[in-house]
């Protein structure tokens, strides 16, 4: 089942604005099922939000000159915007891998181990596969 498709073909409800309180048991009754790997790609672009975010605070904390025009401007806005974009790319804060594990979680499943069969005591997924 498309999310997308689930949440543009209903109009907005109140309910819509609220905390999520019983967000598996929504997800269960709205029959979406996540596989692993969307999962996995779930949790990885809400990183890549999250650090878009980031960026774009981080960007506001330095002085602007006076000798900027509006082609500067927009030269940094994509700078910054690349940036973010490498972060991810290159593996993000490692927040998605606690998101990911939630959903898991949330899902009823087991913890994901490393090749070994264990679990690593960190809480942190082992990437080095």
């Amino acid at each position: 089942m498309d999310i997308g498709k689930l949440l543009l073909d209903r109009p907005a409800m109140a309910t819509d604005l609220e905390m999520p309180g019983n967000l598996p048991g929504r997800i269960e009754a709205a029959g979406i099922d996540f596989d692993d790997e969307q999962r996995k790609k779930v949790a990885k672009d809400f990183e890549g939000i999250f650090i878009h975010q980031l960026m774009d605070k981080m960007k506001e904390t330095i002085p602007e000159s006076d000798m900027e025009d509006s082609s500067s401007k927009e030269i940094k806005s994509m700078y910054w915007s690349f940036l973010a974009d490498a972060v991810t790319a290159k593996g993000g804060l490692g927040l998605w891998e606690n998101i990911y594990e939630t959903m898991r979680q949330s899902a009823g499943l087991n913890p994901v181990a490393n090749p070994a069969g264990q679990v690593q005591a960190s809480g942190k997924l082992d990437t080095s596969a």
